[in-house]
């Protein structure tokens, strides 16, 4: 069974750099020590903004990024489509960005 976890702030202030973090687990198999995740950064709302990008996975089988954005609400999806030892697995983060207060 291959598991991704992703981790991260659930509230922000805008503006500020936000980091997340996660580790991709095999059981039964040894994790991959390189490749990459695909992570999706959607906002909701009437936007409905989607970025998306790679991110590569280190030694440990872990993997870091950072984001800084404006106000709203944005889920992150990251994936990894599996490889020869393993299968695909996904993990989801939300977190709500607020303005600055006055």
């Amino acid at each position: 069974m291959t598991t991704l976890t992703l981790t991260g702030p659930t509230s922000a202030v805008a503006g500020t750099k936000l980091v997340f973090s996660g580790r991709l687990q095999v059981t039964g198999a040894t994790a991959p020590r390189s490749g990459t995740i695909t992570v999706r950064r959607t906002r909701s709302g009437n936007e409905g903004e989607t970025v998306q990008w790679r991110v590569g996975i280190s030694s440990s089988a872990s993997y870091t990024f950072t984001d800084v954005l404006s106000a709203g609400e944005y889920t992150y999806t990251a994936h990894w489509a599996g490889s020869s030892q393993t299968g695909p697995a996904q993990a989801s983060h939300v977190v709500t960005v607020h303005e600055p207060t006055k």
